[in-house]
């Protein structure tokens, strides 16, 4: 580490490495030469501008390279949990869950009021989408919405032939009576 050294003959401070220390310097300033010694304060100079800089550097560096280590171990925990799935996901059809869903809410609704088509809907597209999803031939994600639209277009189908079934059973017992 350099050390801190007054010229006798221009009084300026220089800096000189620890191995110059007791020979015979040049002042650059007014090139008289003179022997290295310690000043009176035996301090060590501070470390120049150059070296602050490339200790920062050197830390950043360091930082860089744990934040990078830490982003490897993160992406590789990444690659063995679910990464393998997200690949295979994204090649599958996408899901309806969303429009089954609608429809079988739809048709639960209008069921009860005597139109099927959505209820029936729902039931076919539920079925043929929840056994795709089994298979692995789409996307699994939407199985939630796809089960509840293929139950509730069920409900509304079932509820729909209730309907028809006891709107005849009155209208049978409508003609006996009458």
């Amino acid at each position: 580490m350099p050390i801190q050294v007054t010229c006798p003959s221009c009084a300026r401070t220089l800096r000189v490495p620890d191995h110059l220390l007791g020979q015979m310097v040049k002042c650059p300033a007014c090139e008289k030469a003179f022997e290295a010694s310690v000043n009176e304060g035996g301090a060590a100079a501070p470390p120049p501008a150059e070296d602050r800089v490339s200790e920062r550097a050197r830390d950043r560096d360091r930082e860089y390279e744990l934040d990078r280590e830490r982003y490897d171990d993160r992406d590789r925990d990444r690659d063995l949990d679910d990464r393998d799935f997200e690949r295979s996901r994204r090649r599958l059809p996408p899901h309806r869950g969303d429009t089954i869903l609608w429809l079988g809410v739809t048709g639960l609704i209008l069921g009860l009021m005597g139109c099927i088509p959505l209820g029936i809907a729902a039931w076919i597209m539920g079925a043929q989408d929840l056994s795709a999803m089994r298979a692995g031939r789409m996307d699994p994600s939407g199985e939630g919405n796809t089960k509840t639209g293929y139950i509730m277009g069920i409900i509304g189908t079932i509820a729909w032939v209730g309907w028809l079934f006891c709107g005849c059973l009155l209208m049978f017992l409508g003609a006996l009576g009458g």
